[in-house]
């Protein structure tokens, strides 16, 4: 059974710019977006405003179908909300 935290977007990420042997930089230009913006998906403190282009591109990126990219999203959302109001 797969744990939310697992399905975060920050752990998947991190899990695909390691196994691609990328830098934040190099993931964030990947997907079309600044190296500071990529470190904050990646750390969950910030989570991308998703355009039709940038969801295809983070799909292919992480190597996930459709269905478990809104999993990963959904479970991203809820994590970060859960974070913000423990503030």
């Amino acid at each position: 059974m797969t744990t939310n935290s697992s399905l975060e977007l920050s752990d998947k990420l991190r899990e695909a710019r390691l196994k691609a042997c990328l830098n934040q930089r190099e993931a964030g230009k990947l997907l079309d977006v600044s190296g500071p913006a990529y470190n904050r998906w990646e750390l969950g403190q910030s989570i991308p405003a998703f355009s039709d282009e940038l969801l295809d591109k983070m799909t292919a990126f992480l190597d996930v179908t459709p269905e478990e990219m809104a999993r990963i999203i959904v479970a991203s959302i809820v994590a970060w909300n859960g974070r913000r109001s423990n503030r």
